[in-house]
């Protein structure tokens, strides 16, 4: 090889190692960039708890309309609820938060709706009472008496403090 062939090589060398050197870098600043604009997100709180956030809220909200499932909805309970749950929402790739955030403006009318519904069930099952307990009564009775139940005779329905 000649001295002039010898020196395009070596040219060709250094300008390859600065066109690989320019692409490493250019990969790195894009790898940066992907990460800045696309991060990877861990989860704010581990998938048990997340989960578990959703029998605490609808077991106070129950245990609002029936104490008697105060015991139940134990923050231990949901909490192994939480990471049963985890544990199946791993396996067929669902995420608490979104499932959450799907279902919050369903809750939310729910939640909305006992308030005025619990009182009308309660008012017409006071009605039914009344009147089953007049059709009981011994006939003879019945014949002088007015209805059960004028509407200005109906109990008064309390709502519960938690509504108001």
């Amino acid at each position: 090889m000649s001295e002039q062939e010898n020196q395009q090589s070596n040219q060709l060398d250094a300008l390859d190692m600065i066109g690989l050197e320019a692409s490493r870098e250019e990969a790195e600043l894009q790898a940066q960039q992907d990460e800045f604009l696309n991060p990877t997100q861990e989860p704010l709180q581990p998938p048990g708890e997340a989960w578990a956030m959703i029998p605490m809220t609808l077991g106070m909200f129950a245990s609002k309309i029936l104490p008697e499932l105060e015991g139940v909805f134990t923050p231990d309970a949901c909490a192994k609820w939480g990471d049963a749950m985890a544990l199946v929402s791993q396996k067929h790739g669902w995420d608490a938060g979104e499932t959450i955030s799907k279902w919050a403006p369903e809750c939310a009318l729910v939640m909305a709706t006992v308030p005025i519904a619990l009182p009308t069930y309660q008012a017409i099952k006071m009605r039914k009472v009344a009147a089953d307990a007049a059709k009981r009564k011994p006939p003879e009775l019945q014949a002088n008496d007015q209805p059960a139940l004028a509407p200005a005779d109906a109990p008064q329905v309390q709502v519960p403090e938690v509504y108001k």
